[in-house]
């Protein structure tokens, strides 16, 4: 994968977070994404998950919300029309911004059960490896 085809061109417009955050409605809808700021207000309708999904993302950095959905190359060569100009604080800057804070609170439960669930999988192996707990799967012989 080319290196360009991944990252559309900077435009030389810098665009300052307060000015992103007055863009999260219908009417007017940019997101960060990458260091880079869309206005996906024409695409709402088009979106293939829903103009929902682009309004809940809007007005802040949705970099990780749209990395998460994992996007086709066609997709992220399509975002370079909705170009608008540079986010002044580059790649990752708008991290602690308005709605993200509920995003990054249900990430945090996430990432907790992605850790525990396998400890706590292992430990019941190990355990019944070991005699400390005892098979289900044995009454059935």
């Amino acid at each position: 994968m080319d290196k360009e085809e991944e990252k559309p061109e900077v435009p030389s417009k810098v665009i300052s977070l307060e000015e992103v955050e007055k863009h999260a409605s219908r009417e007017s809808c940019w997101l960060i994404i990458e260091g880079n700021v869309y206005d996906v207000t024409d695409y709402m309708d088009d979106h293939p998950g829903g103009g929902d999904v682009l309004l809940d993302a809007s007005g802040r950095d949705a970099t990780d919300d749209f990395n998460d959905v994992g996007h086709s190359k066609t997709a992220v060569s399509y975002m370079k029309k909705y170009l608008i100009g540079a986010f002044e604080e580059g790649v990752g800057g708008a991290k602690a911004s308005r709605t993200g804070s509920t995003k990054q609170t249900s990430g945090g439960i996430a990432t907790l059960l992605q850790i525990l669930l396998p400890i706590l999988i292992a430990l019941i192996v190990l355990g019944l490896n070991n005699g400390y707990l005892e098979n289900p799967f044995n009454m059935l012989k």
